[in-house]
C-alpha cells in the first residue's frame, strides 16, 4: 500500500514538473514555432474526448460539434483543449457538454460540466499561473491554456451556470 502511495505521488509530481517546464518554455516555443496548419476543431475535439471517455466511464458526454477550421499549431491547440477537458472531467458529477460552433469570424468552444460552481472570489484569478483554490490541482493547466489561446488572438473565460461551470474558448477563424 505504501509503495502504491509513493508511486502515485511520483506520477503526480512528474506531471507537475512537466507542466511547469511546458509553461516556462511556452513563450519561446510559441514565438519561434512556425507550424501554422489548418485544424479541424471538430475532429480534434472528438479525438481528445474519445481518450477522456475511457478515464471516467460513468460521465455522460453530450456533444454538439459543428465543422470548424482554424489555423495554428495542432499540438498547442490540443493542449489548450485537453487542459479544460481534464478539469471538466475532474469536477463533473454526471455530465460534460461540449458545444462547438461558428459565429461570425470566431469559433466558440463551450465545455460545460455539472460540478460545483467556481467561487466568485476565485473567478478573476483562475487563469493566473500557480493560482488554485483548495480543490485545484497545480494551478498550471488554466494558465497554459490562457497563454495558448491569447497567442492565437482568442479569448477564454469561465462562466458559472445555474448548475455547473462553462469554459468558453473563442478562436478566430482563418
Amino acid at each position: 500500500k505504501t509503495a502504491g502511495i509513493i508511486k502515485d505521488e511520483a506520477i503526480r509530481l512528474q506531471k507537475k514538473i512537466n507542466q511547469m517546464l511546458y509553461l516556462n518554455t511556452l513563450d519561446y516555443v510559441l514565438e519561434n514555432d512556425t507550424k501554422n496548419d489548418y485544424i479541424n476543431l471538430k475532429d480534434l475535439v472528438n479525438n481528445i474526448i474519445s481518450r477522456f471517455e475511457i478515464i471516467k466511464s460513468d460521465i455522460e458526454w453530450d456533444l454538439s460539434l459543428d465543422e470548424v477550421i482554424i489555423k495554428g499549431d495542432r499540438d498547442k491547440i490540443e493542449v489548450s483543449i485537453e487542459n479544460i477537458l481534464d478539469n471538466a472531467l475532474r469536477y463533473a458529477n454526471e455530465v460534460i457538454k461540449v458545444t462547438l460552433k461558428k459565429d461570425g469570424q470566431y469559433a466558440y468552444l463551450d465545455i460545460y460540466n455539472d460540478g460545483p460552481k467556481i467561487d466568485e472570489k476565485h473567478m478573476k484569478h483562475i487563469f493566473n499561473r500557480m493560482y488554485k483554490d483548495k480543490t485545484g490541482n497545480f494551478g498550471l493547466g488554466l494558465a497554459i491554456t490562457k497563454k495558448i489561446v491569447d497567442f492565437y488572438n482568442g479569448e477564454i473565460k469561465a462562466v458559472n451556470r445555474d448548475k455547473g461551470v462553462s469554459f468558453i474558448i473563442k478562436y478566430p477563424l482563418k
